[in-house]
């Protein structure tokens, strides 16, 4: 090789060399220039449709090396019946689309691969998706409540729950609307449509401030699937009340008299009532158009009464002593006492003492007594003209009901193997004329004021309109525990109190029809001022008035009810009040005090009374419990606190708030000129349960220490306020002097309330 061979060759090598770099620079240069592309994807993996039903697909379009071409989509694999929207083939826009399948009534059960298959001119890409055919879930509603209490200008929100079965498709959607609701009452939702696999969701109802007032309406909740039609509903009711402040008020009272009425009779001609308290030895005259005891007439052993058919005078018998007491209806006074004789029985036996118990005078002059407590079985009939007892040999019962006038008695055993027998006893032939057994115990009867029409109320069966023969007239479409039941003073209606579904009420009967005229609620009360949770005490009725005012014995005195205030009770209405306490129990006459009452939670705000006084700022705690300012009152004293809630419950606190301060009927007290020794004093508003100033006593002009002071601990059913107050009496002069209690509340005065007195050698 020569040497310019060599060089050559050289050359050669250096111009490989550099066609190598030069080649390295072209390949970088190559990939950067490769051709525009693009992906497509579809989101989800897998979807559902149902016949009739429709569903959607997300799909996106990718770019790569700037591709901006149109890009066309087809689908291969979908099923006969179901269509596209847009249609196929169609353009996938750069941002991508929302791609709704539609399927027909008749496609095809069953699972399809989609396959999604892009191209734009000769590039091409794809995406895949499952396509589930099957039929649609059924749905149901479910609701997380029954009642919507809607005030004047306000709104209420329930929850709900759409709920599908665990079989079938839940890809639909629901519409859904309320109706029943009327004018000026609007329904909202969270969201609408809804879908048709959804968690809670809220309605709410609004009303105006001019929406006509609804008591228990019904209004209905409605989901329409918008696929097929299906539709599901569910009733629930509803109120619209006006604002807090603003609902009527009644004539429900309570008149306290210390203790538990045994019976009861009413004097129509005088307008008053008798309430027999055996526990006192006293008949109260009480005055339903004052709602006060007029009098206390000392009776021993008051159990039983019965006013004549004449209405002249009121029979006060016992359950424990022979002594019995005429009072007179014209003056309020015991006009005659008598010595019941002895019982002559019908058997060669000795004669018997007679205790006589619930008494009912005849129009024949004779009295029957009911549920004698010295014979085993029977009535027992005292003749005052022959001066005799004796027992009618078919004449039986422990309880019984007389006719207004005195012609008929309904008498029934409740106790004994006779229980669910029923005799008919007739004034004018001083006999028995029709009799009756039932399969249960009997546990009320009463009679119409002119003894042509009775009523039995049989446990188990049902309350029964019966004629003069037993017959069955009607049974009453009244259910729950009954307490008691009564005429009308024109027997044209009838009174049960009872509790259904938990609620105390007077359901008003039609004599007639023996279908329910109205219903109002009915006087309740339990233990106000000691937390525990007694049991419910539901008045027992035991007479009546012509203008509808049912008066029965509550707990510690007479309720006054009114049974003309009809209210339309929804099924979930709330049950009164159970344990009630109002915090503080008084306040100052002439100024305004604020009081918490507590009671059951409520979901709106009710109306508070203060005796005849409407309560004001009134509204819920964060407890979700009744606040109310008590306002100034005309007069000082105990009034009872009654709440009215819009659907129509009732709740009662007897003297539940005091005004001022004021001391009960004390007995007089005496103490030596030394003093020294403790005076107890009773009253209402002596600042028990205030925060301020403790109270204090004197005695004339000399101040009492206190040495105790707090609610009447000494019965735990005592139902009202009363509190216990005890001082310590200062030194004084011989003679009487007042006696003061200070509260923050006012100043409660015995007059002469003290003696002191010096010893006697006699």
């Amino acid at each position: 090789m020569t040497g310019k061979q060599v060089r050559r060759i050289s050359f050669l090598v250096f111009v490989v060399l550099l066609a190598g770099c030069a080649g390295c620079e072209n390949s970088t240069a190559s990939n950067q220039a490769l051709p525009p592309s693009f992906l497509v994807a579809s989101n989800p993996s897998s979807i559902s449709i149902s016949p009739n039903g429709t569903s959607q697909i997300q799909l996106s379009l990718s770019p790569v090396n700037g591709f901006s071409g149109p890009v066309i989509v087809g689908i291969s694999g979908l099923p006969s019946g179901v269509s596209t929207s847009p249609a196929l083939p169609f353009q996938l826009p750069a941002s991508g689309l929302t791609l709704t399948l539609t399927a027909g009534p008749a496609v095809t059960d069953g699972t399809y691969s989609l396959t999604f298959q892009a191209s734009s001119g000769s590039l091409t890409s794809s995406a895949s998706t499952s396509l589930v055919v099957e039929p649609l879930a059924s749905f149901s509603l479910t609701l997380f409540f029954s009642n919507l209490i809607i005030r004047h200008g306000g709104s209420t929100s329930g929850t709900f729950d759409i709920t599908d079965s665990a079989t079938g498709s839940s890809n639909f959607f629901v519409n859904l609307s309320v109706t029943g609701l009327p004018a000026g009452v609007t329904a909202s939702f969270q969201q609408n449509p809804l879908p048709g696999s959804n968690s809670q969701q809220s309605l709410t109802i609004s009303a105006s401030s001019s929406a006509n007032l609804v008591n228990n309406g019904t209004a209905q909740l409605v989901a329409l699937r918008t696929s097929d039609g299906a539709m599901v509903s569910y009733n629930f009711n509803f109120e619209v009340v006006p604002p807090p402040g603003v609902l009527a008020g009644n004539r429900t009272n309570f008149v306290a008299t210390d203790d538990t009425p045994s019976s009861m009779v009413y004097d129509p001609v005088h307008q008053y009532i008798y309430a027999a308290l055996p526990n006192r030895s006293r008949v109260a005259v009480i005055s339903p158009l004052t709602g006060q005891v007029v009098t206390l007439i000392p009776v021993p052993d008051a159990y039983g009464l019965s006013l004549a058919p004449d209405g002249t005078r009121v029979l006060s018998t016992g359950h424990l002593a022979a002594r019995v007491a005429w009072i007179d209806t014209a003056t309020q006074r015991i006009a005659k006492q008598d010595l019941l004789p002895l019982l002559q029985p019908n058997c060669p036996c000795s004669p018997q003492t007679v205790s006589a118990a619930n008494p009912l005078v005849m129009a024949n002059g004779k009295v029957l007594f009911v549920g004698s407590g010295t014979v085993s079985s029977g009535v027992l009939e005292w003749d005052p003209a022959a001066g005799q007892v004796t027992q009618p040999q078919s004449a039986f019962g422990t309880i019984g009901a007389r006719s207004a006038d005195g012609s008929k008695a309904i008498l029934a055993d409740s106790e004994t193997a006779f229980a669910g027998a029923i005799v008919l006893y007739d004034s004018a032939s001083d006999s028995v004329v029709a009799s009756r057994s039932f399969s249960d115990t009997t546990f009320a009867v009463a009679a119409n004021p002119n003894g042509t029409q009775f009523v039995v109320a049989v446990n188990g069966e049902g309350i029964y309109f019966l004629d003069t023969q037993f017959k069955t007239l009607g049974v009453a479409p009244v259910g729950g525990l009954t307490t008691g039941l009564l005429y009308s003073s024109d027997g044209k209606s009838l009174y049960i109190v009872s509790e259904p579904n938990n609620v105390p009420l007077i359901s008003t009967i039609d004599a007639t029809t023996y279908q329910i005229t109205g219903q109002t609620p009915a006087y309740a009360t339990n233990i106000a001022y000691f937390e525990r949770d007694p049991p419910l005490l539901i008045e027992a009725p035991m007479a009546a008035d012509a203008t509808g005012m049912v008066f029965g014995a509550g707990d510690h005195g007479v309720a006054l009810d009114d049974s003309t205030n009809f209210q339309n009770f929804s099924a979930s209405a709330q049950a009164p009040v159970w344990t009630i306490i109002t915090t503080p129990a008084e306040g100052p006459q002439n100024g305004s005090t604020p009081v918490a009452i507590s009671t059951q939670f409520f979901n709106w705000v009710p109306d508070v009374w203060f005796g005849n006084l409407r309560g004001t700022s009134l509204m819920l705690n964060s407890f979700q419990q009744a606040q109310a300012t008590a306002p100034p009152s005309p007069v000082p004293g105990p009034v009872n606190v009654k709440l009215i809630s819009p659907d129509g419950t009732e709740g009662n606190i007897p003297q539940g708030f005091t005004y001022g301060a004021v001391a009960v009927n004390n007995p007089i007290l005496a103490a030596p000129p030394a003093g020294g020794v403790t005076a107890e004093l009773f009253g209402y508003g002596f600042g028990s349960d205030l925060n301020g100033q403790p109270a204090t006593v004197q005695f004339g002009s000399q101040s009492g220490s206190v040495t105790f002071s707090d609610l009447f601990p000494a019965e735990a059913s005592y139902p009202f306020p009363l509190e216990d107050i005890r001082a310590l009496v200062p030194a004084g002069a011989p003679g009487a002097v007042d006696i003061r209690v200070t509260s923050e509340a006012g100043t409660a005065v015995i007059p002469a309330g003290l003696h002191y007195v010096q010893s006697v050698r006699d």
